[in-house]
């Protein structure tokens, strides 16, 4: 008896945490600043469907990581990201070269770099992947440059930051 009524207790909670399920928009972007190269290497965390459907902006499928992937997707992708993600240097917008995307189960990392920054006082960051689509979209930015590690939250409303150093 005491079994059923555990096994009806778990299966009515599953129920009411499934009905409250709300999806979490989130994205994770490291900023390393590579001492020996003088460049940002960029790697960005992001859920592949959100990425897909905001790339696509239609029913057009791309297929990222799959055997159906289309061969302009990494193209496409390159340009979603330069109309959302910025960085100025010092004051100066400093465009990333697209090194490439791998695809793991559920997110897309995407990797980009801006080359022959040297040493600065000043990044200020703009991201806004994913705002267009998801009001409640956070984008986490961390930034290490010679072992300071500094993060900003970034979202629709407050899309940029500056970090000194």
């Amino acid at each position: 008896m005491k079994r059923r009524i555990l096994v009806l207790m778990i299966l009515f909670g599953g129920l009411l945490i499934s009905a409250n399920f709300h999806k979490f928009y989130v994205s994770l972007c490291q900023v390393d600043h590579n001492q020996e190269t003088g460049a940002l290497e960029i790697t960005m965390k992001i859920f592949t469907d959100d990425l897909e459907y905001a790339i696509t902006g239609s029913s057009v499928f791309y297929g990222l990581g799959t055997e159906h992937e289309s061969p302009e997707a990494d193209s496409i992708l390159y340009r979603y990201i330069l109309r959302n993600f910025h960085i100025k240097v010092d004051g100066t917008l400093r465009n990333p070269v697209y090194i490439g995307k791998e695809v793991e189960l559920d997110v897309t990392w995407c990797y980009i770099e801006i080359e022959e920054v040297g040493d600065f006082k000043t990044l200020e960051i703009t991201n806004k992947m994913l705002t267009e689509l998801f009001e409640d979209q956070a984008n986490i930015v961390n930034v290490n440059v010679g072992g300071r590690i500094s993060g900003v939250l970034l979202n629709g409303t407050n899309p940029t930051r500056s970090i000194d150093f």
